[in-house]
């Protein structure tokens, strides 16, 4: 008789975690080999500027010291579920990647809200509030209601121009844009980013695609449960705690960030448990996984490169 197995399920399950497609990938990546806890990495010190002239003789010397943060990762586990008939479910592989699928997109979910919120600044001049005069209702769930302001040109223009202040050096210019569906219909209904003679893309309001503005690259995530991409601030511009419900006045945010000023950390496997017929549960298997994925601003000082766009009250 076939026997459902820690290692198959791990593997069959890690093959859709972390696909190419999510947000978060766009980031560095600290690998994570032995499942550590707290991730450690260099931060550069910043060097004077250069001059010019012919300067007396012997130059003084410029000291600097390069610096250290670090973030800690957090245990995401799915489960523990419960298997009926576990001979079925390997008999009959669909049910069995149907499984697979149901706990890989219930760890994703969780990674990538871990991501979007150790992603989201803190500090006010990295965070703008909507300034639309047009409104909408707003996409936070739970407690939170009410009419908010859609995005503006100008709203992103005032963005892009922040982050390109933001000398990150090579390599590192390419800006990032993730929103929620609503934020993403805000951008539809601006002509500059869709209009065909203006854009000379003739295609993208047909297929309802904005792609890239001002050289973002656009990108879109929905968490049903909180009505987010996994941000979210108060009206005053305080990042939430994504753990707990939206307040009656917050709005969820887009959050903008540059490839080389985000980084996150993934464990190198996936964890499986299965306990076959379990005291309780009429001779069924329980199946429980979990790994460690943990997230950071790299500049977290000044948190250069990272932009969030809230949603405003009116």
């Amino acid at each position: 008789m076939a026997i459902l197995n820690e290692t198959k399920f791990s593997r069959e399950l890690i093959k859709q975690l972390y696909p190419e497609n999510s947000f978060y990938t766009k980031g560095k990546v600290d690998f994570n080999q032995n499942d550590a806890k707290t991730i450690k990495y260099p931060v550069a010190a910043t060097i004077g500027s250069a001059k010019t002239g012919s300067p007396s003789l012997p130059l003084s010397i410029e000291t600097f010291t390069d610096g250290q943060d670090e973030y800690t990762t957090e245990q995401v586990y799915a489960g523990p579920v419960l298997i009926n008939n576990e001979q079925e479910m390997l008999t009959n592989y669909s049910i069995f990647q149907d499984r697979v699928s149901q706990l890989a997109q219930t760890l994703n979910t969780k990674i990538a809200n871990l991501a979007a919120y150790q992603w989201g600044p803190t500090k006010s001049d990295r965070i703008a509030l909507t300034t639309g005069t047009d409104t909408r209702t707003t996409s936070l769930t739970g407690s939170a209601s009410g009419a908010r302001k859609r995005i503006t040109k100008s709203d992103i223009i005032k963005i892009y121009t922040a982050m390109k202040k933001d000398n990150m050096g090579p390599g590192n210019n390419t800006i990032y844009g993730l929103f929620t569906p609503e934020m993403y219909e805000d951008l539809l209904l601006i002509d500059d980013f869709i209009d065909y003679e203006k854009t000379g893309q003739v295609n993208n309001l047909k297929r309802g695609i904005v792609g890239r503005i001002l050289g973002i690259e656009i990108m879109m995530r929905w968490d049903e449960d909180s009505g987010s991409a996994g941000l979210w601030y108060s009206q005053a511009k305080a990042k939430k705690d994504n753990t707990t419900d939206p307040a009656a006045n917050d709005g969820a945010a887009a959050l903008f960030f540059k490839a080389g000023a985000v980084r996150y950390s993934r464990a190198k496997k996936v964890d499986t448990s299965i306990n076959r017929k379990a005291a309780g549960y009429l001779g069924g298997t329980i199946i429980e996984n979990w790994t460690r994925f943990g997230g950071a601003i790299s500049r977290q000082d000044d948190e250069k490169g990272v932009f969030a766009l809230v949603e405003a009250t009116t």
